[in-house]
């Protein structure tokens, strides 16, 4: 993982080690009790997750298998088509993660998050003849396009 999302940026400041991460007795029965957890994902995401040549890849995808690889948890990840399925199977309990979504308030209902692992700015793009868009409230009354069932459709 390293090679392929960090070691293009930054080389030889981090290198991944092969070591088990340190379990807590509750973390441990937790997985006992769970021994095979239900990841479930788009396959539209790239980077962060997608589905090419028969597999799914992405940084997602990678962050979890390493996690899988570290605390020696049992899992594969499924493919949902639209993302709302995703977070509905998760508030029914028919699905126990995803490894690729963004916190709000109204997740927090249902979920509960790791921290983040990765933070990138959204942007508002326009068109070269229009002034610098520093405040989503100068938006209001204007036409937008936007991603249906994506966090900047929560957002703005």
């Amino acid at each position: 993982m390293y090679d392929k999302w960090i070691g293009i940026y930054i080389k030889d400041t981090l290198k991944e080690d092969s070591t088990l991460v340190s379990l807590s007795k509750k973390e441990r029965e937790i997985l006992i009790k769970n021994s095979n957890l239900d990841c479930v994902l788009t396959g539209s995401w790239p980077p962060f997750s997608s589905f090419e040549n028969n597999k799914l890849e992405g940084i997602s995808i990678d962050y979890w298998n390493l996690i899988k690889k570290k605390t020696l948890i049992n899992s594969e990840c499924r493919i949902e088509e639209k993302f709302d399925n995703i977070l509905n199977l998760i508030k029914e309990g028919k699905a126990d993660l995803t490894v690729g979504t963004t916190i709000t308030e109204d997740r927090l209902k249902y979920a509960n998050f790791s921290k983040p692992y990765v933070s990138y700015p959204i942007a508002v793009a326009t068109t070269i003849d229009k002034r610098y868009i520093s405040k989503t409230a100068s938006l209001i009354g204007k036409k937008k396009l936007q991603l249906e069932n994506h966090i900047a459709h929560i957002i703005f």
